[in-house]
């Protein structure tokens, strides 16, 4: 069974919230994977809302203002840096903030998609 040491597992051990060797080394799945999950969702969410914003606008846009668009841009990417700021809420405290993590990353699909769906628009059109 694969081991490892990390600096939460390290915390959570001089904590006392995690049975291991003097070492401080604990079992892979002693914490979820879920804070690394809305982590990776909410970066990707982040860059893909930037990657739109420095591209030029879809065609469907070129004769407008672009200011709805840019909106949702902007919102796309406080959604992402929110997510990022849930996962490391979610780090704090892996094992009593797993429900809630377990939310945060199946809620961070929806921007997810909605990012990716216009960074592809952009950069195909």
């Amino acid at each position: 069974e694969p081991r490892m040491v990390t600096l939460m597992s390290l915390q959570a051990r001089r904590e006392g919230l995690v049975q291991g060797n003097d070492d401080g080394v604990v079992d892979r799945n002693a914490t979820s994977w879920f804070p690394a999950a809305l982590g990776l969702a909410g970066l990707a969410t982040a860059s893909s809302a930037i990657t739109a914003a420095m591209s030029k606008r879809p065609a469907a846009l070129q004769g407008t203002n672009g200011s709805y668009y840019l909106l949702a841009l902007s919102g796309l990417f406080y959604a992402g840096v929110a997510e990022l700021g849930g996962a490391v809420w979610v780090m704090a405290d892996p094992r009593a903030r797993a429900a809630v993590g377990r939310r945060l990353v199946y809620a961070s699909l929806a921007p997810l998609t909605a990012a990716a769906g216009l960074a592809a628009a952009t950069l195909l059109w």
